[in-house]
C-alpha cells in the first residue's frame, strides 16, 4: 500500500510518499514545494498542483494523507490553506485514491501519545519509526507524520474489524 502524505501550505507545501508492506513502512519520496513569501497566490498554486502532480503519477498511491484546515485567527490565512488544500485534493480525485484528513492533534497523539506534543517529540518518534528518513523541513516532517498515521489508523482499523 503507497500512502501519499502532504502537509499543505501556500509557502512551504510538505509532501512524501511511503510503502507500507506487511509492517514495514519504506519511505519513496520526501519533499518541499518552496515558494516565496508574498508575491502571487497562482503561480505558487500551479507550483504545487504541478509537482505534486508528478509525484502521484511517479508513485500511484492507494491512499492520499492531507492535514486539515486549522481556523486561524487571520481568516484570510484560513482561506488561503483550504484552497491549498484543494489544489493538492484536485489531482487525487480522478481516481480510486482514497483520501484520508488528518487534524495535527490527532496526528500528534497518533505519534506520540500526547496531542500537544511539540515538533521535537514529533521527529523523535519519526526517527523511531522509520530512521531512514531524514526530513529536511518542519513541514517534510509533518507529511510524514500524516503518512504515518494513515498508515496507523488503517491498520489499527483492519485489526480491530
Amino acid at each position: 500500500m503507497v500512502i501519499f502524505g502532504i502537509d499543505p501550505s501556500l509557502n512551504s507545501c510538505g509532501y512524501c510518499a511511503i510503502n507500507c508492506v506487511s509492517n514495514s513502512i519504506n519511505l519513496l519520496c520526501l519533499g518541499t514545494i518552496e515558494s516565496k513569501t508574498g508575491g502571487e497566490m497562482y503561480p505558487k498554486l500551479n507550483k504545487i498542483f504541478d509537482v505534486i502532480r508528478t509525484q502521484y503519477t511517479q508513485y500511484k498511491p492507494d491512499i492520499l494523507a492531507i492535514e486539515d484546515v486549522y481556523v486561524n485567527s487571520n481568516p484570510q490565512t484560513s482561506l488561503k490553506l483550504g484552497i491549498v488544500r484543494g489544489v493538492c485534493m484536485a489531482n487525487f480525485l480522478d481516481n480510486k485514491t482514497e483520501i484520508l484528513s488528518f487534524e495535527s492533534r490527532l496526528v500528534k497523539k497518533t505519534l506520540t501519545g500526547n496531542g500537544n506534543a511539540d515538533k521535537m517529540q514529533i521527529q523523535y518518534m519519526l526517527k523511531h519509526i522509520l530512521p531512514s528518513a531524514n526530513p529536511k523541513t518542519d513541514d517534510e516532517s509533518d507529511a510524514l507524520a500524516i503518512a504515518i498515521t494513515a498508515y496507523l489508523t488503517k491498520t489499527t482499523n483492519k485489526i480491530g474489524s
